[in-house]
């Protein structure tokens, strides 16, 4: 690994939080005035801008930003003559600036520092089960959801110091009815919770009759909405790949995948949902989950198809420069009063889908990486979203794709694997003479 590339990787990033929470407040209050002003109502300002009464909430008790298209259509949609437009913008700054690196510490001392944060963020519910919030930083019960994220990644840090029994247990107890978890607490069950937690369950060794009934769940068919979702389809996927690879439906969601890809300038990559003749746009962080998922799966599938389609995929990902977090809303949940609102950590998977990979320029490498650690906050040893959330799966996505380049920059010092012949071998019990 270069020194380059290993300041990159191993740098502490510090992370202002300052008036963040107030810049969020103000801007949401500005959109509130405005509404209230011109005597709408949420549903009516919603349905007129063309997305959900509940994302206009979100932003007007300020928990989120909208982009810059959509503020500036909120503010043309208003008549603040550009005021919400710059409003917004400046809140942006100051929710997304970050700092010149001031310290470097070792990729294993901030894994430690992130194993003993998250041991300190573990709750009991209403039953004395211990798990993990949604929001590290919300005062709310646990969720499957999350504990199973937290148990990967602890998993992943080699950090002994929880009771794997007791986490267990809590996703064990937390089936919805019907069978299955949900993303949040009382919700329905949905395929890509299920198998986040299968896949936890799996690796911290619960019993395997547990195990055996959430693949079951996993095999059952998708419904036309999920099957276009090429984040259920990778969630579902990655976590088959490595528990079930032989199983047939493996292949069905594979091919489901394949066929999700849209045609631009000649090039086959992925958007949000799977592409309907509508007009619609690569994303960057779908695309890049997908190459990563389909060069697995023909990896160990021996899918020369699925490889040349990440291949064919990789170079649009390693041509783009902004990798920025996005969120896509599912369908809305029954149980709750509110969609389901997916974030993903762009950066993350970019890192996953270019590192190790013959050819790939050092700066596009170096700048996913830097985008991914200006998310980190080192006094809380975690990683946030813009408007100050701690959401346990970013810190997965990161310690995932920070273990995986330094894994990938890790080079033997010979070329190819030593082949030993007969007139090379020693033979271990003797002095290797012949």
């Amino acid at each position: 690994m270069s020194a380059q590339m290993s300041g990159y990787l191993l740098s502490g990033f510090e992370y202002s939080w300052g008036d963040k929470i107030m810049k969020l407040s103000a801007v949401g209050e500005a959109m509130k005035a405005r509404r209230r002003a011109q005597r709408l109502t949420q549903l009516q300002a919603a349905t007129a801008l063309g997305i959900s009464r509940a994302t206009l909430a979100q932003w007007e008790t300020g928990k989120h930003l909208p982009s810059a298209d959509n503020a500036q259509a909120i503010d043309d949609y208003f008549g603040a003559g550009g005021a919400l437009a710059e409003l917004v913008a400046s809140a942006r700054v100051g929710v997304e600036a970050t700092e010149v690196p001031t310290t470097r510490q070792s990729l294993a001392t901030v894994f430690d520092h992130v194993g003993r944060k998250l041991v300190d963020r573990i709750v009991l519910d209403d039953r004395g089960l211990p798990g993990w919030r949604h929001h590290l930083q919300e005062q709310q019960p646990p969720t499957a959801w999350s504990t199973a994220y937290g148990i990967k990644i602890m998993l992943l840090l080699g950090e002994p110091a929880v009771d794997l029994d007791g986490l267990v247990g809590y996703l064990e107890q937390s089936r919805v009815p019907g069978g299955g978890w949900s993303i949040r607490s009382l919700g329905r069950s949905r395929p890509e919770s299920n198998a986040v937690v299968v896949d936890a369950l799996a690796r911290a060794g619960a019993p395997t009759a547990s195990v055996d009934e959430g693949l079951a769940l996993l095999a059952e068919p998708l419904d036309p909405f999920s099957r276009s979702r090429i984040f259920t389809l990778t969630t579902i996927l990655e976590v088959a790949l490595r528990l079930c690879p032989d199983a047939e439906f493996v292949h069905r969601l594979l091919d489901d995948l394949l066929r999700a890809r849209l045609r631009v300038d000649d090039v086959a990559l992925w958007a949000e949902k799977a592409w309907d003749g509508s007009a619609v746009e690569p994303s960057l962080v779908h695309t890049a989950r997908a190459v990563v998922v389909a060069g697995l799966a023909g990896s160990i599938l021996d899918r020369a198809d699925a490889s040349d389609a990440a291949e064919e995929a990789l170079a649009w990902v390693v041509s783009q420069d902004r990798d920025i977090g996005v969120t896509e809303t599912l369908r809305p949940d029954p149980h709750r009063a509110y969609d389901i609102p997916i974030r993903h950590f762009t950066a993350a998977w970019t890192v996953r889908a270019i590192a190790g990979v013959p050819g790939v320029p050092g700066p596009r490498l170096r700048g996913a990486l830097h985008t991914m650690w200006s998310r980190y906050v080192p006094s809380q040893a975690l990683w946030a979203w813009g408007d100050g959330d701690l959401p346990i799966w970013m810190t997965h996505d990161a310690v995932v794709a920070l273990r995986h380049v330094a894994l990938a920059s890790l080079l033997t010092p010979f070329p190819t694997p030593l082949a030993l012949s007969p007139e090379t071998d020693c033979d271990p019990t003797t002095d290797g003479d012949r």
